[in-house]
């Protein structure tokens, strides 16, 4: 059985792993701005372009004759790819790359999305400047959500087992057992 602070530390880590993941790949491909991004990821073996796609969609991961691709859609604005391709590059890295000890299986979509957006997010906040960081996060408005249900659930995480293990706490304290 978990303990109630093992079971908070593997929510936790749930949570903010993607970020985490986030500033160990900057650091590992040596990228210190925004505008590092695409010559660090082309030095590391990606090929990112920019296509016509659909306008719902703002760019795909895909590893195509095993090389990674980042896929942009050229009709979007400089910050919102900014967002787009840390976004895309998370998939890369915790969704696509063999080479990782992925945990069986892929997430669902939406946990896919969500840890995705989790690693961009932090990508964004340890890379931008104070103006290009709002303008960058203004053009993505999903951040915002991610980020709230992220401080949401990081609440969950504590609170859960903190109440789980006051009530058994409490629990022992009143039984019978206890009483004698």
């Amino acid at each position: 059985m978990n303990s109630s602070l093992e079971v908070m530390l593997e929510g936790m880590e749930m949570i903010w792993a993607p970020g985490a993941e986030a500033v160990k790949v900057q650091q590992a491909l040596g990228v210190r701005s925004l505008a590092d991004m695409t010559p660090a990821l082309e030095r590391a073996g990606y090929e990112v372009c920019c296509v016509d796609l659909p306008e719902r969609v703002s760019g795909f991961a895909q590893v195509i004759e095993g090389k990674p691709h980042i896929v942009l859609n050229r009709a979007k604005s400089a910050e919102h790819l900014q967002y787009t391709m840390p976004h895309e590059l998370g998939h890369h890295v915790l969704h696509l790359d063999d080479s990782r000890n992925h945990q069986p299986g892929l997430p669902s979509k939406d946990l896919a999305e969500f840890q995705a957006h989790q690693f961009a997010i932090l990508w964004v906040l340890a890379l931008a400047k104070d103006k290009e960081r709002e303008d960058v996060l203004g053009q993505n408005p999903e951040w915002f959500m991610v980020a709230l249900i992220s401080l949401l659930m990081t609440a969950g995480a504590v609170r859960i087992p903190l109440i789980a293990h006051l009530l058994s706490s409490l629990n022992g304290l009143l039984s019978p057992a206890a009483q004698k």
